[in-house]
């Protein structure tokens, strides 16, 4: 749950999504990427659905987050709540995808 995350090129990640709903007779009730899978509908049509800005820079697994870094450089993934044939964006990441992993002491 962040606004950007940074990955490595030919690096697989899973993204995580939650998106709280306010019930109709109060409080709230929580969704999370497992619902991404058409074959776990929440509320008989809902699940998540994830696409790429740039699949040249990041490409995302449409249905279940996993996300790969393809090239050097930024791109978005833009989180739909998709209920029957309407996609709500619900959310968005900025991922940048570097050549290697340094690590520093």
């Amino acid at each position: 749950y962040t606004s950007s995350v940074s990955i490595v090129r030919n690096e697989e990640t899973q993204l995580y999504a939650k998106y709280t709903a306010n019930k109709l007779t109060g409080g709230t009730t929580d969704f999370y990427n497992e619902s991404s899978d058409p074959n776990q509908k929440q509320n008989d049509n809902f699940y998540f659905k994830y696409v790429s800005t740039n699949d040249a820079i990041v490409f995302v697994n449409e249905l279940s987050g996993v996300m790969k870094g393809n090239s050097t450089g930024t791109a978005q993934i833009i989180i739909y709540r998709v209920i029957g044939d309407k996609e709500i964006v619900v959310g968005t990441v900025t991922v940048k995808v570097e050549s290697t992993r340094v690590f520093t002491y």
